[in-house]
């Protein structure tokens, strides 16, 4: 937000900073995106064509297209809008990384079965209205009063989660070692998506509009497109090095990194 600002002396600070990490943030996120794009577009989520290799293994396709895109959006979109937007998008995504932690590393009790799905949900909408309410509505003797049971409620439903929903035996999943090792679970993740959410609240009523509207559209294009391409959503990734690979996308890739 403090690009945005003139740059008087009170802020210059702010403005020289900047002007030193913006270009490469920018940079990190314009060389990464291809990358992104191809992960995705093997998964199925995204069309074949951001996959696509030149002679060299450069994404040529997913490069052009992700840089027009985010060209045409640079020109014609205000910063005002483009910076908030993009910070609650990041904290959406550390939110969905978070809940997708406690999904690798815990499961639902036999007989109670997507328990531990419905309790992530109820807990991610529980904090949605904490967080309004913390940023919003402390100035109110009824704001904090319902702040307070929103946070005791958030408390309870991290112990109940720890309790109810046993963790997974990943001994034989990827090695002993289980890929990687994640401490404080599963209060650690929970509590990441509490200050997630917490930081989306203090946007403006515009701005969570408009990441409404972009959530909105970003499930539609999964749910008419991605669910029914997804290799991940279909039959799985391998696991181990022993199981064979499994690719059912639109094209393959050949030695040379081309289609065909």
């Amino acid at each position: 937000a403090s690009a945005g600002r003139p740059l008087h002396r009170d802020n210059m600070d702010f403005c020289i900073g900047e002007l030193f990490t913006l270009p490469l943030v920018v940079l990190v996120s314009i060389m990464a995106q291809p990358r992104l794009q191809y992960a995705m577009a093997t998964d199925g989520l995204i069309p074949p064509i951001f996959a696509k290799m030149d002679a060299n293994g450069n994404l040529w396709w997913g490069t052009l297209i992700s840089g027009i895109v985010m060209i045409l959006i640079a020109t014609f979109v205000p910063f005002t809008f483009l910076n908030d937007l993009i910070s609650a998008g990041i904290l959406i995504a550390f939110t969905i990384t978070d809940s997708s932690v406690i999904l690798l590393r815990h499961a639902s009790p036999e007989d109670k079965p997507l328990l531990l799905e419905k309790l992530l949900v109820v807990f991610n909408i529980l904090a949605i209205i904490s967080g309004l309410l913390l940023s919003n509505y402390m100035d109110s003797d009824a704001g904090q009063v319902f702040a307070a049971f929103g946070v005791v409620a958030l408390i309870i439903l991290m112990v109940e989660i720890k309790r109810q929903c046993p963790p997974l035996d990943l001994s034989n999943v990827m090695g002993s070692s289980a890929g990687f090792k994640t401490p404080f679970m599963p209060f650690l993740p929970l509590l990441g998506s509490v200050v997630n959410w917490y930081l989306i609240a203090h946007l403006d009523s515009y701005d969570i509009v408009l990441l409404i509207v972009y959530c909105a559209v970003v499930m539609v294009g999964y749910y008419l497109y991605g669910i029914k391409r997804s290799v991940g959503n279909h039959k799985g990734w391998s696991t181990s090095p022993d199981d064979d690979y499994v690719e059912s996308v639109d094209f393959e890739l050949t030695s040379q990194h081309k289609i065909t």
